[in-house]
Parts: structure tokens; C-alpha cells; sequence
């Protein structure tokens, strides 16, 4: 059941919680399967929840169908026939379950893949949940042509292992397929300075793709952006190019 101040997700996707119940304590409405969240539900309570999405075909929330998302690395076993799914850009429906690729931030972008749910591992989700990667769907090759072009210096201290060069490209193809951005073979390959900010980050830091974007658009900001990041944790090199 969804708790009065439930967030919005788990109240659309979960009962909520009887009136009479609103006097009883925290251990008891817990004991009885209340939560605020859709993180605190166990794969038996998903699977029940996961039930209430709208048949295959119909709209979802994005917020909503983002906590399905985060969950699924942590539900084995989890007995649905329907997950909420990328089919188009900025549109989530619900598809069949078999129909479904994992896909990691860069090929989630790839309209051959489509439907796809986005997973920081989509190999170990999707071996899980026993589907598709979308990496085994189309190739990933770049079949336009592009201009190789300097990566700007003021990038090097907001994103220090960044690449001193990338493909720029005027209409950018994938498999014969628009993208914003591609890295293939280590390479950024970019349509926007959005997409370059997206490649180059998925290449080392993807938590700073933002600052990135606003150092691209606008270099006199590069002060105020390290001053920004000195506050925050350590970019963890991490790459969003899996799968």
C-alpha cells in the first residue's frame, strides 16, 4: 500500500493505504506493507505492483517508469508480463516483457533498438531478467562521415580524462538511423553540442555531462563550474557505454 506521503510513483502504481490505518505507528503500518517508496518493496510486492501498470500500448509517467527501472537490477525472479519501456524519443509506454532490451545510456538513444529500459549494467539486468541486450540488436556502426575536430581546452579540468579529440558530424547515422552522439572504438562522435557533451562524458565521467554541456555552450563559465564541482564527490571514471 502507498502511504499518505507516498512519492508519486509508488502512489500510482500502489493501493493506497485504508484511512483506519492512519493512527498506527511506523512498525505496524510496515508490518501491514505500507511504504513510501517503490525502493522498499521485495520482488514478491514489484511483481503484485508491476500488475497494476495499464495494459501494453498505454502511456506511462517517465518518473514512474524510472523506479520500475532502478528496481529491476534487484529483482530476480520478479513474475511480470509487462514493463514500462522507451519507444520513441521523450515516449515511455508499456510493452510486453519479451519485447524489451536493456540498454545503457548511449543506446538508449538508438531507434533500432526501441523498446528499450535504461540500466547503468544492462549486461547483468538483462541477464537476470533473461532479455535482450540492445547491443545485439543492430550493430552500433557509424555510417555517416564526419570531421575530426579538437576537444576544447578549457574541458580539461572539468572532465580530465577526456579525449583531445572527436568526429563532428553535420547529420549524425547509426546504423543508417539518426543519433545525437555515438562512441565507437573509443572515439566521441557528435550532431550537437549536447550530444558532444553526452559522448565525452560517457567516455569518463558521465555524472558531468551537465557541466560539461555548460562549458561547451558558454566557456566563460568554466570558474564558476569547477568551483561547482569542488564541492562535490570525485568523478568516478565511470563509462555509460556498456551495452
Amino acid at each position: 500500500f502507498a502511504a499518505p506521503d507516498a512519492t508519486p510513483a509508488t502512489a500510482a502504481l500502489l493501493p493506497s493505504a485504508p484511512p483506519a490505518w492512519d493512527g498506527f505507528g511506523e512498525p505496524l503500518t510496515h508490518a501491514l506493507g505500507v511504504v513510501t517508496d517503490l525502493a522498499a518493496l521485495d520482488p514478491t510486492q514489484w511483481a503484485a505492483a508491476l500488475d497494476r501498470l495499464p495494459p501494453p500500448g498505454n502511456p506511462v509517467d517517465p518518473a514512474l517508469a524510472a523506479a520500475v527501472w532502478r528496481a529491476m537490477p534487484h529483482l530476480p525472479d520478479c513474475d511480470t508480463d509487462r514493463l514500462p519501456a522507451v519507444v520513441a524519443p521523450g515516449r515511455v509506454q508499456v510493452v510486453p516483457v519479451e519485447d524489451v532490451a536493456l540498454a545503457d545510456a548511449m543506446w538508449v538513444h538508438h531507434p533500432g533498438v526501441w523498446p528499450v529500459a535504461p540500466a547503468p549494467d544492462p549486461a547483468a539486468t538483462a541477464d537476470l531478467w533473461d532479455l535482450d541486450l540492445a547491443s545485439d540488436r543492430c550493430p552500433g556502426a557509424v555510417t555517416s562521415s564526419g570531421q575530426p575536430a579538437d576537444v576544447p581546452v578549457e574541458l580539461r579540468d572539468v572532465l580530465p580524462h577526456a579525449p583531445g579529440h572527436w568526429v563532428e558530424h553535420d547529420d549524425l547515422q547509426v546504423d543508417g538511423r539518426p543519433v545525437e552522439w555515438w562512441v565507437a572504438d573509443g572515439v566521441a562522435h557528435a550532431a550537437t553540442t549536447r550530444g558532444l557533451a553526452s559522448a565525452l562524458a560517457a567516455l569518463t565521467a558521465w555524472e558531468r555531462r551537465e557541466q560539461v554541456r555548460q562549458v561547451l555552450e558558454d566557456p566563460s563559465c568554466r570558474a564558476a563550474v569547477l568551483l561547482d564541482l569542488a564541492a562535490a564527490p570525485p568523478a568516478d571514471g565511470v563509462s555509460a557505454t556498456g551495452a
